[in-house]
């Protein structure tokens, strides 16, 4: 906690609530909660999830790769074959 600037004593009034003497006059009070250890666990929840989305791309990239470069193979589809239509000459007209 500051006080204009400057580093002042607060006590715990609840389990929430924070108090400190305030001398009289008009003064700017700053409470601040800057943990080293919230900056370190940003930071390595940032290096980790990079990491994952850096895998995933690559993942991602590598089956592309792989299907464009994989020769295209052509299936053989069973056909039945179509009966033609018989046309019988007769010689008649």
């Amino acid at each position: 906690a500051y006080i204009d600037g400057k580093p002042v004593d607060h006590i715990r009034v609840n389990y929430i609530l924070r108090a400190m003497k305030v001398p009289a006059g008009k003064h700017t009070i700053v409470f601040e909660f800057d943990p080293a250890s919230y900056k370190t666990g940003l930071m390595v929840s940032t290096i980790c999830s990079s990491a994952i989305l850096l895998a995933l791309l690559g993942l991602i990239g590598m089956k592309g790769y792989q299907f464009a470069t994989s020769p295209v193979v052509e299936e053989a589809v069973d056909k039945k074959p179509v009966a033609k239509a018989s046309v019988k000459k007769t010689g008649k007209k």
